[in-house]
């Protein structure tokens, strides 16, 4: 683990070395430091999608950058992997696709499409038949619009094992808490699943974690009345 003088020493080289480097710089140096930078960035922002949204924010990667410019987002970019290696708070826990179809309960070919069509932002698409790591940062794009990051949905998972391994002993009981999780739902939201979400246009991420598991229990009622 990073100690404090660690993330000290780091954070100096950081603005140290893009100094150092733009002294040196000429015409041609300048472009290919710039394409060495824009690729740089994209990897950060498919990697870490959401600890990446401010730095992307600050960073404009134009044509005609003057070294200062060049300079400036090198430090910028170097000090983001700095924050991000020292944070303690900041998990970098990955997932396999099993794990993945598993809290999402469709199958593994379903995740690997969704990966192949760009549906999970945060994952690189590997080799055919070679098994993905997904970062818990990842973001799946749902086609209705609903965003939720896998270590929501890891969590929404985690709470629906709980919830059914103290599951009511008859079915009747059963499908009423599964009708009394939905109507909280409802009342909160003032309406059905469907029609809430119609209307919805910007979510909040409680919002959006809200309507994934109440589409979760709406799912899990269907499948117990068959």
């Amino acid at each position: 683990m990073s100690t404090l003088t660690e993330r000290e020493i780091a954070l100096a080289e950081a603005i140290i070395i893009p100094s150092l480097i733009a002294q040196q710089l000429d015409q041609q140096d300048q472009v290919q430091l710039s394409t060495f930078l824009k690729v740089l960035l994209k990897y950060i922002e498919k990697t870490s999608p959401i600890s990446a949204e401010h730095l992307v924010q600050q960073i404009h990667l134009e044509d005609d950058l003057t070294v200062q410019q060049l300079q400036q987002y090198f430090q910028l970019i170097l000090v983001h992997q700095i924050n991000i290696a020292t944070d303690p708070t900041i998990s970098n826990k990955k997932y396999t696709t099993g794990d993945i179809a598993r809290f999402f309960g469709v199958s593994v070919a379903t995740i690997n499409n969704w990966i192949h069509k760009g549906r999970i932002v945060g994952v690189e698409k590997g080799e055919r038949f070679k098994q993905a790591r997904i970062p818990e940062d990842a973001i799946y794009l749902s086609t209705t619009g609903e965003n939720i990051t896998i270590k929501e949905a890891s969590e929404l998972y985690q709470t629906e094992v709980e919830r059914t391994s103290l599951r009511p002993t008859t079915a009747i009981e059963e499908m009423k808490e599964l009708i009394d999780a939905i109507y909280h739902y409802e009342q909160k939201y003032k309406g059905t699943y469907e029609e809430v979400t119609v209307t919805s246009t910007i979510m909040t991420s409680q919002q959006q974690r809200d309507f994934t598991e109440w589409q979760q229990l709406l799912r899990t009622l269907q499948d117990f009345k068959r």
